[in-house]
């Protein structure tokens, strides 16, 4: 940016950035202590569930997650990120009646979507089971799993709108009681295996899950009612609906279709972690129960402190885009620079905690001396894995879509690479290497991005 520019904004430029600064810190501040109760309680869940059903049991459920993720991606990931993004650039002109016609239009898709998917899932469940998972057991958990698409689409336009207003208290709460929800019910199951009511099965994560979502889009559905209560938004008009679906699909098809090939990729890297372990040498049952401890213990400890970089980069998404429409480029610049610092200290201090104490950590919580393993050759992606999420929200928000499909693109194709060609001869420390080679070549690929960028300006 020019001397002469900043000169002649100084003042409004620094009100801005002491505005920007407080709702960052006081939104962040809600979703991290939020999420870090959550985590909390979802710590505690993972203990009980990785004793109630072991290792495969956790190894069969987290192989319904690829199919679980595609689906979202399909339904409501783009729409969300393009309804928080759109209501954001609303609510900064003042425009009520603009943003609730964003977030009505974008629900009203999104639903009709989610609920297709959810259809072809109940019909088509042992089909996908089949040939699409390659394992039988697992067809009754997509059965089962199809009936929280739908409502996951609820909740999830709805905090979408919220986080673009800025207000994190619904979604914060939102996340806390649904976490509750999910801790108790399985408490309750466990109660009732022990009276001899009901036998737990891996099934019971799947029914929990959609009790889950049931719980998240009541609690928003009833916030957004308070909300509007006594607000008069209707009747609509049809070019505003036209002019809002064609706002919605600009952002929303490019990000979807983006998510739903990453997670393509993904899938596939997924499904044949266990096959090629296989061929490595290991037992059906024995390379199920490494996936699960892998996906399922090690990384969800892993990924913990992600909650502090995650709440960041939630709430800078609607500021970033803010920023970006007012042109307030020094905004930008700082927070890319203070982003990649902070996150970068985060990443370092839990690297150090993961790898000189992973092991003791992971015998006290799952009683696994293989998930301690795995935590501490994980720790070394810590520092990128914490950092990238947080570049990936300040590229939508400067509108890169495309480019992180193609950053997303280049390392999963890396990744699968090291699990089709390393894991059978190197066996599980080849998708380590995988995953490091992932994180290391987004962060190159961003930050190149973001010098060429500000660079410009």
């Amino acid at each position: 940016i020019s001397h002469a520019y900043i000169g002649r904004n100084i003042i409004p430029s620094r009100r801005y950035l002491m505005l920007k600064k407080h709702v960052l810190l006081r939104g962040a501040l809600m979703l991290t202590c939020s999420g870090m109760f959550s985590r909390l309680i979802g710590f505690f869940y993972r203990i009980f569930l990785s004793r109630t059903i072991g290792a495969e049991g956790i190894g069969l459920y987290q192989l319904i997650f690829p199919l679980y993720a595609m689906a979202i991606s399909m339904t409501s990931s783009g729409i969300s990120t393009s309804i928080s993004k759109l209501v954001s650039s609303k609510n900064a002109v003042n425009n009520r009646k603009g943003a609730m016609d964003v977030l009505f239009c974008g629900l009203s898709v999104s639903l009709f979507l989610s609920i297709c998917v959810s259809c072809f899932f109940f019909f088509f469940h042992r089909f996908l089971a089949i040939h699409y998972i390659h394992e039988a057991r697992t067809s009754e958990f997509i059965r089962i799993m199809a009936w929280s698409v739908p409502i996951a689409s609820v909740h999830a336009c709805i905090e979408a709108y919220y986080f673009g207003l800025k207000n994190t208290t619904v979604p914060a709460c939102c996340q806390v009681f649904s976490n509750v929800i999910r801790m108790m019910s399985l408490v309750l199951a466990i109660f009732m295996e022990q009276a001899n009511i009901w036998k737990v099965t891996p099934s019971l994560a799947v029914y929990i899950l959609v009790l889950e979502e049931v719980a998240s889009a009541s609690f928003s559905v009833i916030a957004l009612s308070i909300q509007l209560s006594g607000q008069h938004i209707l009747p609509y008009h049809i070019p505003s609906i036209k002019n809002t679906l064609a706002e919605i699909a600009a952002i929303a098809f490019p990000l979807s279709l983006n998510r739903v090939l990453v997670n393509v990729l993904q899938s596939i890297e997924n499904l044949m972690i266990p096959i090629q372990l296989q061929v490595y040498g290991f037992s059906a049952s024995k390379s199920l129960s490494l996936y699960g401890i892998l996906h399922g213990m090690a990384m969800p400890l892993i990924l913990f402190p992600t909650v502090l970089s995650f709440s960041l980069s939630t709430i800078l998404l609607p500021v970033m885009s803010e920023a970006q429409v007012k042109k307030n480029f020094s905004y930008v610049r700082q927070t890319i620079l203070k982003t990649c610092f902070s996150c970068t200290l985060l990443g370092i201090f839990f690297w150090s905690i993961f790898f000189f104490f992973g092991r003791d950590i992971a015998g006290l919580i799952y009683e696994n001396e293989t998930a301690g393993d795995f935590i501490r050759t994980l720790s070394w992606i810590c520092p990128l894995l914490y950092l990238n999420p947080a570049l990936t929200t300040i590229l939508n928000g400067l509108g890169e879509t495309k480019r992180i499909f193609y950053h997303n693109l280049i390392g999963l194709s890396i990744r699968i690479l090291f699990v089709i060609l390393g894991v059978p001869k190197y066996g599980i420390s080849s998708v380590f290497w995988g995953i490091l080679a992932n994180q290391f070549l987004f962060f190159i690929l961003a930050i190149c991005h973001f010098y060429r960028h500000i660079d410009r300006q």
